[in-house]
């Protein structure tokens, strides 16, 4: 559980270390689309890797080989990131990327979760 927990904090970490990457994520959250084409491809390339991190984690708590007290506060966190538009529209182009169970997890996710962890952030 440590090894996973320092992977998704090094995951993180890019946002906290590179200012301009945590400028970028914040306007992807509210419009991919409007982002220019490398930004797309920065910010497409790190939600790429936290969601196949995710992805694997999920397998794991279905296999019954990851605790599901650890799961729940990154499936928290998965839920409010695809509450976000950015990341519905970066979704629908990568989703067959995915398990198809993590595909149906983010799906009702995306049909029940609200944006409010950026919301207020300028």
């Amino acid at each position: 559980m440590n090894v996973l927990t320092t992977s998704w904090s090094d995951l993180n970490r890019t946002l906290v270390e590179d200012p301009d990457l945590a400028a970028l994520w914040l306007r992807a959250m509210r419009s991919f689309d409007e982002l220019d084409g490398a930004s797309k491809l920065r910010v497409g390339a790190h939600l790429g890797r936290v969601m196949r991190f995710a992805d694997s984690l999920y397998l794991g708590v279905l296999d019954g080989q990851l605790d599901e007290r650890l799961w729940r506060g990154y499936d928290r966190t998965v839920a409010d990131t695809v509450a976000y538009p950015g990341f519905q529209t970066w979704w629908a182009t990568r989703k067959h990327w995915h398990s198809d169970e993590f595909c149906a997890l983010i799906d009702r996710h995306m049909r029940t979760a609200k944006p409010k962890i950026y919301e207020s952030y300028n």
